[in-house]
C-alpha cells in the first residue's frame, strides 16, 4: 500500500488496523530515520506484546529495524547499542518472530546486510538436558562475532568459567548463564549483569550472530581486502597488516565499513522481510525513493573521495541496493492508494 498526505499517529493508526484486520505484519517504509523512530514509538501504543516464548524470548509487537547511523565511508565506527539491536532485530525477522509491525527507513532498506543464509547457520539453540562441548560453544559465539570476557555485562560478550559459561545475546533483555554438570547442559538463567544475581530460569536459549564483521562460507576476505587495497592504491604494507589484525580477531574503529570483504555477497534487506503473511505500507513513496537516492549519490561522492584519498573502500554497490530493485521489491507487495480515500474508523 503506497500512502501519501499521511503521517505522524494517524499512519500509525492505520498501520495498526491492517496488523488487526488482516492478522499480518505490517512492514512500514518512512522517507527518514526520526521518521520511523517515532512512527515506531506511536505505533506501539495501538498493538499488545506477543507473549514470550519457552526460550525466554519476549519480541515487541513493534520492530525498529534501525539503519547503520554512520556512513561505510566515515572511518567511524556507529552506535554499538544500535549494531546489537539491529542484529537482533535481524533476528527475529530470519526466526519469524510473531511481529505485529516492523519499521524502517529508507536508509534502512537500502543499506545491505549478512546474508539471511550465513546468518541463520549461525544461530543455534541450547535445551536444558543437553550435551555440550564446551569448547565447541566457545568457538561458535567466537564465530557469530561474541568477544571472550572475563565477566559478561554487555551484548555480545561472553566467559567461561569451569562449568558456568555466560553469554549475552542482544535479542535479550539480559544476559545468560549455563551451568554444566560434565557435559550436560544443567540448567539455563538470566542474570543481573550488576549484581550477578540469577534472575528467570529457562528451559532453552537462543545464540545469534551479533555483529555484522564475521566470515561467513564463501567470502575471500583476505583477496577482497589485498584488491580493494591496491584499487586505492594503499600501502600494501599496511594492508596486510589490516588483515593480521581482523585475522587475529582485534576489533578497531571503523571495521563495519569492510563489512562486505566478510561475506561473498552482502544481501538485500528485504530477504528478511520477504515475510510469508505481511502488508506493506509505504508513507510518501515519492519522499522515500528521494531520500534512497539522496544516500546513494552521497555514497558515490564519498567513496570517490576515499579513493583519491588511498583509503580502503569497498563501492556504494557492495554496501548498498539500488533504488530501483528496493522500488520493485516493495511494489509487487504493494498497491497504490490515496489517504483521502482510507476508511479509519
Amino acid at each position: 500500500m503506497l500512502v501519501t498526505g499521511m503521517g505522524g499517529p494517524a499512519a500509525a493508526l492505520l498501520a495498526a488496523r491492517l496488523h488487526q484486520e488482516h492478522a499480518r505484519t505490517t512492514i512500514v517504509v518512512t522517507a527518514t530515520e526520526g521518521e520511523a523512530r517515532e512512527l515506531a514509538s506511536d505505533l506501539s501504543q495501538y498493538l499488545p506484546m506477543p507473549p514470550a516464548g519457552a526460550e525466554g524470548l519476549q519480541a515487541p509487537a513493534v520492530l525498529h529495524l534501525a539503519a547503520h547511523d554512520v556512513s561505510p565511508y566515515s572511518e567511524l565506527s556507529g552506535d554499538r547499542q544500535a549494531l546489537r539491536a539491529r542484529m537482533a532485530g535481524l533476528y527475529l525477522l530470519a526466526k519469524g518472530a510473531p511481529l505485529a509491525a516492523v519499521v524502517v527507513s529508507a536508509r534502512s532498506l537500502l543499506q545491505r546486510v549478512i546474508p539471511k543464509e550465513e546468518f541463520v547457520a549461525l544461530c543455534d539453540q541450547l535445551v536444558v538436558g543437553h550435551e555440550i562441548d564446551r569448547e565447541l560453544l566457545a568457538q561458535s559465539l567466537v564465530a557469530a562475532g561474541y568477544t571472550r570476557s572475563t565477566v559478561v555485562d554487555e551484548p555480545g560478550q561472553f566467559a567461561v568459567r569451569g562449568g558456568v559459561v555466560d553469554f549475552y545475546p542482544p535479542v535479550y533483555r539480559f544476559p545468560v548463564r549455563l551451568e554444566l554438570f560434565g557435559d550436560m547442559l544443567e540448567s539455563i538463567r538470566h542474570f543481573d549483569s550488576e549484581t550477578q544475581r540469577t534472575l528467570r530460569e529457562l528451559e532453552s536459549v537462543v545464540i545469534h550472530p551479533v555483529r555484522e564483521t564475521i566470515q561467513t562460507r564463501g567470502s575471500e576476505l583476505r583477496n577482497r581486502l589485498l584488491a580493494a587495497g591496491d584499487a586505492a592504491n594503499h600501502p600494501s604494507k599496511q594492508t596486510r597488516h589490516l588483515i593480521d589484525n581482523i585475522l587475529s580477531g582485534i576489533e578497531f574503529i571503523g571495521i563495519e565499513n569492510l563489512s562486505p570483504a566478510f561475506h561473498a555477497r552482502m544481501d538485500a534487506m528485504h530477504s528478511y522481510l520477504d515475510l510469508p503473511t505481511s502488508t506493506w505500507l509505504v508513507l510518501e513513496p515519492g519522499l522515500v525513493w528521494q531520500r534512497a537516492q539522496d544516500e546513494l549519490d552521497d555514497a558515490e561522492r564519498r567513496y570517490q573521495d576515499q579513493l583519491e584519498s588511498h583509503r580502503i573502500a569497498f563501492a556504494p554497490s557492495e554496501h548498498y541496493l539500488e533504488v530501483e530493485d528496493v522500488r520493485a521489491a516493495i511494489e509487487s507487495h504493494a498497491r497504490r492508494i490515496e489517504a483521502q480515500a482510507l476508511r479509519l474508523v
